[in-house]
């Protein structure tokens, strides 16, 4: 809610009990120099070590779509549905994530390092028990996600088995998604991008090497291998976070950042606070109602493109949508880098109570990610053929996907403001103005634009996507008008 005395808010007093018998009471850093000095060099200094740990995400996915390209459009199909499967384990995992960027983000820019530390801690703590509980809801569910999705083709099957290895990989998942968060919220983009490049390296070296085999060495296992591949490198990533954060986490050097290595995983530390578990999910719940909102909506969405055919045109169809999606994830990328710069700035600039900063930093930051944008249109309509070919040598899928993504291309800039400006409020604590869009942009403007072009105008695959581009544009338009609006710079968290 709005609180106009928020930005010096004191913890309540279990949250203070629980830190004096954790910590040793250490001294407060200096204010960290993102609350000082250029606000745009500042920004792309934070963004472009996660536009690069996003890069290595893209480029697993990318790996990924290319080994099921050498297998069957089957297999493309039953890893692009697992891909959309596993993004709604990972909104469960954002729902902490998100709250504890917010807070800890909020805690160093008030120069608090311990009750940064103290958030840190609980969020991690909760992730690993909600890594468990993914584990076992993923591959129990895993026989009835191609129907939720309305794919009833050979893939199905397919998609079945790669979902049920798939979530042996989500115990430590929540651990390494919700860690990096912290270190980002802390002001530290550089430690994440350093773990995850040597995870995304390992699970696309160990994807391939169990998908296509080694003569004589390793049998060629198909898509369980890109499974196998995925499942272990996440397994791998958290180990390999908690570590970090076990000997003391965001020791990057870079010059804007400070404060990052008050940051440390401890046991004592990581026995459950009600207080702040409760102040953790009263942000992160409509956060993580706001990803469920656009899961959904998706899977709706999907479910649509898949009614345009059945059989083996359906396939091509969904090949297509699944092919070009994956292209448009270099828009993701940049947008959610510069979103999540924006998030960790507006969050140290309330907790320092400047309010006008953090204003400065949200606007900054959809500029600089509206102008890659710009690029990406560019390169969108240019290379939508050669594109598709790196993907599919199937010439009916091309020939579906190309116009639709020479669409899509000229609604990039929409594309990333519904994502920078959704996460600087979320930075600010802000998360229920998001959730609300997400529900007005899938419900009345997504799905029934989609069905029109779709079913009454039999437009096909571009005819579906012109819900995706009301949808893109309306959220982009609100996010806009709720950050300029200002109410954000009065939430507590």
């Amino acid at each position: 809610m709005d609180d106009p005395g928020a930005s010096g808010a004191a913890l309540p007093a279990p949250i203070e009990h629980a830190l004096a018998a954790a910590t040793g009471g250490t001294a407060a850093p200096a204010a960290s120099p993102i609350l000082s000095g250029n606000v745009g060099r500042a920004l792309i200094w934070l963004a472009l070590p996660v536009l690069g740990e996003q890069v290595l995400n893209m480029c697993v996915l990318l790996t990924d779509m290319f080994l099921a390209g050498f297998i069957s459009p089957e297999a493309t199909v039953a890893v692009g549905l697992a891909a959309q499967f596993a993004w709604l384990v990972g909104i469960i995992f954002g729902l902490v994530g998100t709250a504890a960027t917010a807070m800890v983000a909020r805690a160093i820019g008030q120069q608090r390092p311990d009750e940064a530390n103290h958030f840190a801690n609980q969020a991690v703590a909760m992730a690993i028990g909600m890594g468990a509980a993914a584990s076992i809801t993923v591959i129990s569910m895993a026989p009835y996600v191609p129907k939720l999705f309305g794919l009833h083709s050979g893939a199905a099957a397919m998609a079945t088995h790669f979902i049920r290895i798939h979530g042996l990989g989500q115990i430590l998942w929540g651990a390494m998604f919700v860690g990096n968060a912290c270190m980002r919220g802390a002001g530290d983009t550089r430690t994440p991008l350093r773990l995850m490049a040597i995870v995304n390296l390992c699970n696309m070296a160990v994807s391939a090497v169990l998908s296509l085999g080694l003569p004589g060495v390793v049998p060629r296992l198909g898509v369980s291998g890109i499974a196998a591949g995925t499942a272990i490198a996440q397994t791998f990533g958290g180990i390999l976070v908690m570590a970090t954060l076990a000997r003391g986490g965001g020791r990057a050097k870079a010059a804007v950042i400070t404060g990052a290595a008050a940051l440390r995983l401890r046991l004592r530390q990581m026995r459950p606070c009600p207080a702040t578990i409760w102040r953790l999910l009263r942000i992160g719940v409509p956060a993580g109602l706001d990803g469920v909102t656009i899961w959904i909506g998706q899977l709706l969405f999907v479910r649509i493109i898949n009614g345009l055919a059945v059989g083996d045109e359906q396939t091509h169809i969904y090949a297509a949508h699944i092919i070009g999606i994956r292209i448009e994830s270099l828009s993701y990328l940049s947008a959610y880098a510069w979103a999540t710069a924006a998030a960790t700035m507006v969050g140290q600039s309330l907790g320092a109570r400047d309010p006008d900063r953090a204003e400065r930093s949200g606007q900054i930051a959809a500029k600089q990610a509206a102008a890659i944008a710009v690029v990406l249109t560019v390169f969108y309509l240019a290379m939508a053929p050669r594109l598709y070919g790196l993907f599919t040598s199937q010439p009916h899928v091309i020939d579906i996907g190309v116009p639709a993504l020479r669409w899509l291309a000229l609604f990039q800039i929409s594309c990333v403001l519904m994502i920078v400006y959704p996460g600087a409020l979320r930075g600010a604590g802000d998360t229920r103005f998001p959730l609300a869009f997400a529900v007005i942009g899938m419900a009345c403007v997504r799905l029934p634009l989609a069905w029109l072009g779709g079913y009454v105008l039999h437009w096909g695959l571009p005819g579906a996507w012109i819900g995706m581009f009301g949808d893109m544009t309306m959220r982009a338009s609100l996010g806009a008008w709720r950050f300029r609006q200002g109410g954000w710079k009065r939430i507590r968290v």
